[in-house]
């Protein structure tokens, strides 16, 4: 033992003089280190940076959906992940299907499709607002309203708090004594993480009694221009029925859920979209197993549609359209949809108008052509612009408390933006779609395609300030550049009309080499790989100055 120590045994007690060999040893240790990080730098160096990987090759498209989370579109199975993820992944795997042939994107397609269906609210026994479970897919927050019912200190319910802020399902209200006596105070905010500041209204000596200046659903609804939660309430007495005031306490809002029947068109166009492909392509067809599929995908695609057919509307001139029922819990309810929510069902309609044969289908895609192309306008330049809200309506022009528009949003200015390139892929490819399916019954004719590609051209298309090519926010050429740069691959079916469309859409892709951290990503390289391998009338073309490295598999009757 005369070699350790007894403070530390098992360690080795150096002899006198050694740490100048330690030394020597540690200096060394590092500058082999030294020669071995230098060296390693040096190798990487030397390696070729990694190939750019060209956007119009299935293999790109491949790599990006199985790096998107585990791949096969998994994008969640409600809310905005189910809506503007999975219905993308959907798309796509058609799209690769058309510019391929290769089954397997359709069996992906399936099991995506299946999981997507088994969430509908029919499926999952949800309710929607109204209590109804429907065969298709309600959500709540974060984009309805969301609202609790205060009860007094019997537990009588006697006044509901809304809000219509997005997030609103996170909004929390608390009760307490008012300044004066007698009276009572609500506190509200909302602490979402999609707020940098938790946004809170406070509203002092209030009272249940309707004949007081301070009675609350008269105090809040003054109040509402000015709320930061758009606040609005209701007494939920019965009339000669007492009731106190709200019991001291704090509660949280509930998001209401409601089906929109955007998010029904976005789910089911490729539902119904499959059916055309099986029952249009040789070898698909007569296949028991995708006939199967195909029949009751477009069942579920018809059951889904119809949830929406008691929101229809028509003018008297023949226009189409939809609206949310005032009452709805949805921050604009009372009023028309916006463009690209009315055309995300309208592409679903043209799928079923031709699948079933139905008229009805077919005469509501032309009152929707006719009520889109009204509003049209066609610029200096040959290019179409439209707004996101059709420009007759309420949601355009706005509305006041008097007008008794609305039940959560009492008060509205007006939207009068133009619309965005993320919604207006839908817009036109309603138009191109019902075009290509109805002719000029639809209300569409070439030269309209080409001034939506001139849209695209002429407006969207522009450079940053390093002078890159890069796209403009909005379909007038207004709004921020590149804030959405890879959903306008889906405008791609325009590029029939003019090929600038498919030039800068490749150029654009292959230059940033995006990787897979939105669905629009995914779908933007689907659409290049189908566009890169056919041109009009199914003829496989690349874009100028680029090579697709190799000619797609069996076009279906679908590709144009």
């Amino acid at each position: 033992m005369g070699a350790m120590t007894a403070a530390h045994p098992g360690r080795a007690r150096p002899r006198a003089g050694s740490w100048r060999g330690a030394v020597a040893t540690l200096t060394a240790v590092a500058a082999l280190v030294v020669l071995l990080l230098a060296g390693a730098s040096s190798a990487r160096a030397a390696e070729p940076p990694a190939a750019p990987r060209d956007y119009a090759q299935p293999t790109t498209f491949d790599a990006l959906n199985l790096s998107w989370k585990g791949g096969a579109g998994n994008s969640g199975s409600s809310g905005d992940g189910l809506v503007w993820g999975g219905s993308y992944f959907l798309q796509a795997y058609l799209l690769m299907f058309e510019a391929t042939g290769d089954r397997r994107y359709l069996s992906t397609f399936v099991a995506q499709a299946d999981r997507i269906l088994a969430g509908r609210d029919s499926e999952r026994g949800r309710r929607d607002w109204r209590a109804r479970s429907l065969p298709a897919w309600s959500v709540g927050d974060p984009y309805t309203v969301g609202a609790v019912a205060l009860a007094d200190a019997t537990g009588v319910p006697v006044l509901e708090l809304s809000s219509a802020l997005p997030a609103a399902g996170k909004a929390r209200v608390a009760v307490g004594a008012g300044t004066a006596p007698g009276t009572f105070r609500l506190t509200v905010w909302n602490p979402s993480r999609v707020y940098r500041r938790q946004p809170t209204d406070v509203l002092d000596d209030l009272t249940m009694d309707p004949a007081s200046p301070d009675y609350a659903p008269a105090r809040i609804a003054a109040a509402f221009p000015d709320s930061k939660l758009q606040l609005t309430a209701r007494d939920l007495r019965a009339p000669g029925l007492a009731g106190g005031d709200p019991a001291p306490g704090q509660r949280r809002l509930t998001a209401l859920r409601y089906v929109f029947p955007v998010h029904t068109g976005q789910l089911t166009y490729p539902l119904a979209r499959f059916a055309r492909i099986v029952r249009t392509t040789p070898g698909l067809r007569d296949d028991p197993g995708y006939a199967a599929t195909a029949d009751r995908y477009v069942e579920a695609a018809r059951a889904a549609v119809a949830v929406h057919d008691e929101d229809w509307r028509e003018t008297p001139s023949g226009e189409g359209f939809y609206v949310t029922p005032k009452g709805a819990p949805v921050r604009y309810d009372g009023v028309e949809l916006p463009f690209n929510q009315v055309l995300s069902l309208g592409r679903t309609m043209i799928e079923l108008a031709v699948l079933t044969g139905d008229e009805r289908y077919a005469d509501r895609v032309r009152k929707i052509a006719r009520w889109f192309k009204a509003d049209l306008r066609l610029n200096a330049a040959g290019a179409y612009e439209w707004s996101y809200a059709w420009t007759r309506g309420r949601f355009f022009t706005g509305w006041t408390a008097e007008d008794g528009v609305s039940r959560y949003l009492p008060s509205h200015p007006g939207t009068r933006v133009a619309e965005d390139v993320e919604h207006g892929h839908i817009d036109v490819g309603f138009a191109v779609l019902a075009f290509e399916e109805l002719g000029t019954a639809s209300g569409f004719t070439d030269a309209d395609m080409r001034a939506f590609a001139a849209t695209f051209v002429r407006k969207i298309i522009t450079t940053d300030a390093r002078g890159v090519p890069t796209v403009f926010d909005r379909v007038d050429g207004s709004g921020a550049k590149g804030r959405r740069a890879n959903i306008p691959a889906a405008w791609l079916p325009l590029s029939d009309w003019d090929r600038a469309i498919s030039d800068h859409l490749y150029a654009d892709f292959n230059r940033r080499q995006p990787a897979a951290t939105t669905p629009e990503v995914v779908l933007g390289a689907a659409y290049l790989a189908k566009h890169a391998r056919r041109g009009r009338g199914g003829t496989p073309v690349a874009p100028r100055g680029h090579t697709s490295g190799g000619a797609g598999g069996a076009a279906s009757s679908l590709s144009r």
